[in-house]
């Protein structure tokens, strides 16, 4: 028995709150900076979309559609179209929301598809044991997707405590591209890093000192830092220069930091390690998080 004709004003309502409402929003979303107020909000919308849809359905007792359901109003072709650009959109969306934290891939990628297998699994038997997906049953299903990425989001997009700063100096950064011997199959790796100096434990900023010959050319020079002691003082050398004038002996000097701290070799992502290059400044913002997972924001 087909269902009556829905007034006009329920079906624009269902088209707004449809799959290609949040596949459009999803782009938006993929293509908005974490940081900005513009993504905060387009997240809660996304999410809001499924159970707005639900309840609109409820009202109307219609039925809601979703990806494992017979019908569609395009047919069998619309419905796969629709479903695999969302899929992809989704593949996209999802590591841009985590991109925000500092968490393995493989870590997240278990978090964020467990409780969709658990969700399919949970239809898979409703289906097989001959019975129709509810309007329950289908939220159920979409939310199973957002859940986390949602949680994921809000965390630090409505997290407005105060950070922890750490500042730091880039000395020099470096790309290694790994070999793949432990896995052939899958090919070279490329590891990215930069060479950073805590600042918190500088006693002098960066100046320039005069060196002679022995000890310019017997400095440690690694990635543009290094660690010399001069009349017992211990400088983070960032710099070196030698002038030659003629008839004068050649003078030397280095741009040095005055601290006891060393220079960390830090493993970071690509889209950092393109952001920075040495001479520049690092500051990193340690948050706890709305819900209390910590991430990071990097400037």
């Amino acid at each position: 028995m087909k269902n009556p004709k829905q007034p006009v004003g329920t079906v624009l309502s269902q088209i707004m709150f449809s799959a290609i409402t949040r596949l459009l929003l999803g782009v938006w979303l993929l293509f908005t900076d974490p940081a900005s107020v513009v993504f905060r909000y387009l997240l809660v919308v996304i999410f809001c979309i499924p159970l707005l849809r639900y309840a609109l359905h409820k009202i109307t007792g219609t039925t809601m559609e979703n990806a494992l359901s017979g019908s569609f109003p395009k047919g069998n072709m619309g419905k796969a179209l629709l479903c695999g650009a969302m899929f992809i959109v989704y593949m996209f969306a999802v590591p841009h929301i985590f991109s925000m934290y500092t968490s393995s891939f493989p870590a997240f990628l278990l978090a964020l598809a467990f409780p969709v297998l658990i969700g399919l699994a949970v239809i898979r038997h409703i289906i097989k044991g001959g019975h129709s997906i509810n309007n329950e049953q289908s939220l159920m299903l979409t939310m199973a997707f957002y859940i986390w990425p949602f949680l994921a989001g809000i965390n630090y997009a409505f997290d407005f405590s105060r950070p922890a700063v750490k500042q730091y100096y880039v000395t020099g950064r470096e790309e290694y591209t790994a070999s793949g011997s432990t896995a052939p199959d899958e090919g070279p790796s490329t590891f990215y890093y930069l060479y950073l100096l805590p600042m918190a434990g500088v006693k002098e900023p960066l100046h320039w000192i005069a060196v002679n010959e022995a000890q310019y050319k017997n400095m440690l020079m690694f990635n543009g830092s290094g660690a010399v002691t001069i009349n017992c003082i211990r400088y983070i050398v960032v710099n070196r220069e030698r002038s030659v004038t003629p008839g004068v002996a050649a003078s030397y000097r280095c741009q040095v930091f005055r601290t006891n701290d060393k220079v960390a070799r830090t493993g970071v992502k690509y889209g950092l390690y393109q952001r920075y290059v040495g001479g520049d400044y690092l500051y990193i913002d340690a948050y706890r998080g709305l819900l209390g997972i910590p991430w990071r924001n990097y400037r």
